[in-house]
């Protein structure tokens, strides 16, 4: 059981409607399925969905994984050590293919593992709901910038400037 945002009916004291009812937001407990994945594009991820209304879906998917699987199809040496890549023979080709990351990429994945592993409505569901519609939204992201030293650089001042970099 996890804690999620969900909607709460309830009966209203003093309506003159005895089948009045208000619909309102709130979070509770509930059950969450989890999928382990291997996406043919995208890599391995994993699919969070929620058991409740309104069926929430949560991915987790490092954007390394989609680089070396593209960087291997187009036969690019390289070297990586855990998440991060230590030598890239054609650093060009690395960016090029960081860039071919796009929003368009991902939604478009999310959209194929949302349709086959989330829950399905039939068509007048569909239409009888209003505001029937997905948003994504990027929550946990991890951006790295590369340094190169050349000599000894005390450890704060290097930190310092990384962290310059950044803002």
């Amino acid at each position: 059981m996890e804690q999620c945002a969900t909607f709460r009916v309830s009966t209203v004291p003093g309506k003159k409607d005895p089948n009045h009812r208000e619909v309102s937001r709130c979070r509770s407990c509930f059950t969450h399925y989890y999928f382990y994945l291997v996406d043919q594009i995208a890599g391995p991820m994993v699919l969070r969905i929620g058991s409740f209304l309104p069926f929430t879906i949560s991915y987790y998917l490092n954007g390394h994984s989609f680089i070396e699987r593209e960087l291997l199809k187009k036969g690019v040496d390289f070297r990586k050590k855990d998440n991060v890549f230590v030598a890239v023979r054609e650093p060009d080709m690395l960016q090029q293919v960081a860039d071919g990351l796009s929003s368009e990429l991902i939604a478009a994945r999310l959209n194929y593992w949302s349709f086959l592993l989330g829950p399905k409505f039939s068509r007048k569901e569909r239409t009888a709901t209003t505001g029937n519609c997905k948003a994504y939204s990027s929550v946990k992201m991890m951006d790295a910038t590369f340094s190169a030293f050349t000599g000894k650089i005390p450890s704060s001042s290097s930190i310092t400037k990384n962290c310059n970099l950044l803002f």
